[in-house]
Parts: C-alpha cells; sequence; structure tokens
C-alpha cells in the first residue's frame, strides 16, 4: 500500500513537472493587433441609430436615452455645408443629434420625476465637452437642409486603401438615397432601399476625389446630418 503510494506520488510529482515544463516553453499569445482594438466612431453612431430606432418602434425612453449616450461619446469634427444649401447649427432641429435623442426620450419619460432626472444628468455631462476619447479626431459632421425632391452634393477626398464610411441621416419618415461617384462620374456605391438613413462605405484602390449625392425623395424638406470618418 505505501509503496502504491510512493509511485503515484511519484508519477504525479512527474506530471507536474512536465506540464510547468510544457507551460513554460509554451509560445505567447500573440498581441492583438491596434486595430482590433481600436474604436470606429462612424460604426458607433449608425449603432446608435439603430438603437434609437428600436426606442421609437417599443415608445421605450430608455433607449433613447441609451442611443442618445452612445452618439454623445462620439466627437465630432463639424463643417459648414456648401453653397448648396443653408448651413445649420448640429444641435437645431436635427433628429439624429445628441440633443435630438434626448428631446425624444423627454417626450416618451411620461412625467417620470426618476427618468427625467436622469436625461438631464446624462446632458449636463455631455455639454461640458469630450475631454478624451476613444475614438480619436471623431467624425466630420455637416447638417443640411435638403429640400423635396432635390438633391445635395459635395466632393470629398478619399485615402486610397481606406474605407470610406459616409452615412446621411435624415427625418424618420423621408426617404433618403445616397450615390457615391468617382471622379468620372461612375457610381461605385448606392444605398437606395428607401429609408431616411443611406450609407455608403467604399474602398478606393487609389487617392482621389469623390463626389456624394444626397438624395431626398420625399414631397417634404428634411434637416439631414450628415457623417464621415
Amino acid at each position: 500500500m505505501v509503496k502504491g503510494m510512493i509511485v503515484a506520488g511519484c508519477a504525479s510529482l512527474s506530471i507536474a513537472m512536465i506540464g510547468g515544463q510544457a507551460a513554460q516553453a509554451q509560445p505567447a499569445a500573440p498581441a492583438i493587433a491596434q486595430s482590433e482594438t481600436e474604436f470606429d466612431a462612424f460604426d458607433q453612431a449608425m449603432a446608435a441609430k439603430r438603437v434609437a430606432d428600436f426606442g421609437r418602434r417599443q415608445h421605450d425612453p430608455e433607449a433613447l436615452l441609451v442611443a442618445a449616450r452612445m452618439l454623445q461619446e462620439v466627437p465630432f469634427r463639424d463643417k459648414a455645408a456648401g453653397s448648396a444649401g443653408a448651413a445649420t447649427s448640429p444641435g437645431e432641429s436635427a433628429t439624429f443629434t445628441a440633443e435630438g435623442l434626448f428631446s425624444e426620450a423627454r417626450a416618451l419619460a411620461g412625467g417620470d420625476p426618476q427618468l427625467l432626472t436622469r436625461i438631464r444628468l446624462a446632458e449636463s455631462a455631455g455639454a461640458r465637452g469630450v475631454l478624451s476619447s476613444a475614438f480619436g479626431l471623431g467624425l466630420v459632421r455637416i447638417v443640411q437642409d435638403v429640400g423635396a425632391r432635390a438633391i445635395y452634393g459635395f466632393a470629398v477626398q478619399a485615402r486610397g486603401g481606406t474605407p470610406l464610411k459616409i452615412g446621411a441621416i435624415g427625418d424618420v419618415k423621408t426617404k433618403m438615397v445616397m450615390r457615391l461617384r468617382d471622379q468620372n462620374g461612375k457610381v461605385v456605391c448606392l444605398d437606395d432601399n428607401g429609408d431616411y438613413a443611406p450609407v455608403c462605405t467604399f474602398n478606393p484602390r487609389a487617392s482621389g476625389p469623390f463626389k456624394v449625392e444626397i438624395v431626398n425623395r420625399s414631397d417634404t424638406p428634411t434637416r439631414a446630418v450628415i457623417l464621415s470618418n
């Protein structure tokens, strides 16, 4: 019995030693590429749009509050609109802004004092500004009036080998179309799904100019928030 215990003990010790040597010999896990750990500001903004859509369908002010906070976290570089329409303030009557989503959440809150307090606190936190962000410089944002059955176009300079992402978010009940044309006028991306928020993603082989066309197919004008990475 003692002999058996000694043999078993030696075997366990040998296995433990071998296991320890194997663990030491095992190569370290490869480091995660930096691109895998980076946040994509454009993707988060589009995710906020989907959460807002859910909140509207479900009449859920909590979802609208989450969407507003998601959008609030993304820094923006606001650009003036071109000559095709008057430039507007990003927070002025534009649905797809943190301010606009907070307003929708407040309207659905039904006078709930606790929820209204949370909305007010979230708004005041955003008013202090983004001191640091995982999203880098953030997104380029243009807020633009687009007339009924009208087209708003503008030029962008794309970098070769880097995905170009552009989204336009109009008023919820409008029907919007986006076209992306290369310097020869060829349409290289088209989003014509008939909803209010078309998106184009295109990976140009070489750097060069492109033209973005935002089409309002509705019979009413809309204020569109245009985002670009």
